[in-house]
């Protein structure tokens, strides 16, 4: 899975019980007790509301920084983070272990053998783009770039030496990958558009992986765009070191490509479907 939401869920309720205990006891508010501020020319003055012998009583205690006054709304926000954490606790214990993980590998799992396929035809990522998008050929970057006057050890044309680098090395490895793809996106307003991608591979467990070199992260308006498009990628299901990986240029032009293979065959590799 992208996540393990039960896993989730398992620690938030761990994080929950463990500050309900923490807070036993510090939380308990006596019947009757309220605390009525009164704006003077000095700031403002607290007087404590509460029974005593079955009788409203009603007292002075000070102003913003007396110690009465802070213990007195320390015991109050106690009281509002405890009735927080029991609600969320009760949430989240019947929702315990009952989500149902929506990736790939669990969707196979759960229809049946006769209905997984082994063809790679099936698109494991129909929220997200179509495989006939992925399938056109032709359906290549149409945003200016500059120009291709770089040639890979196979031949190709790119545009930077980085990029030779990374093909090279996709190629070597024996990882199948599409350069310079505009991928089928949604933004927040659920509005359809296309992000020029530098290196697509498919998915073992369906979908696909993404690489995307950034080459000038010293110049302003450069960097801007490539967080843009890093949040786009987010909001449709490529996160970081999951489904979309990132390498880069050094603000000097410098490219480390020792790091830069122990990524693609340490993180990459694993995913993808050779």
């Amino acid at each position: 899975m992208f996540y393990d939401m039960n896993k989730l869920i398992e620690e938030e309720l761990a994080v929950v019980r463990r500050m309900l205990s923490e807070i036993k006891g510090r939380a308990d508010v006596p019947r009757g007790m309220s605390l009525y501020g009164t704006a003077t020319t000095n700031g403002i003055s607290y007087h404590l509301r509460y029974l005593e012998d079955n009788s409203r009583k009603c007292r002075f205690i000070g102003d913003d920084m007396s110690p009465d006054v802070i213990k007195i709304k320390q015991l109050f926000y106690n009281k509002e983070l405890a009735t927080r954490l029991e609600h969320n606790q009760k949430l989240l214990q019947r929702v315990e272990g009952k989500f149902l993980g929506y990736d790939a590998e669990h969707i196979d799992a759960a229809i049946g053998e006769n209905y997984r396929d082994t063809t790679g035809l099936v698109n494991k990522n129909p929220g997200f783009m179509s495989r006939d998008e992925w399938l056109e050929e032709q359906h290549t970057s149409t945003l200016p770039s500059p120009e291709k006057n770089h040639i890979t050890a196979t031949g190709k044309k790119v545009r930077s030496k980085s990029e030779i680098i990374i093909h090279n090395l996709l190629t070597h490895m024996g990882i199948p990958f599409k350069n310079d793809v505009d991928i089928n996106l949604r933004t927040e307003s659920d509005e359809k558009i296309y992000r020029n991608a530098d290196f697509v591979m498919p998915c073992k467990w369906g979908g696909y992986v993404i690489l995307e070199h950034f080459g000038m992260l010293d110049k302003e308006e450069y960097l801007l765009r490539a967080m843009h498009k890093i949040r786009i990628y987010g909001m449709n299901g490529y996160t970081l070191n999951n489904r979309l990986f990132i390498s880069s240029d050094g603000f000097d032009g410098s490219l480390n490509v020792q790091a830069l293979r122990e990524m693609i065959e340490k993180l990459i590799l694993p995913k993808v479907a050779v």
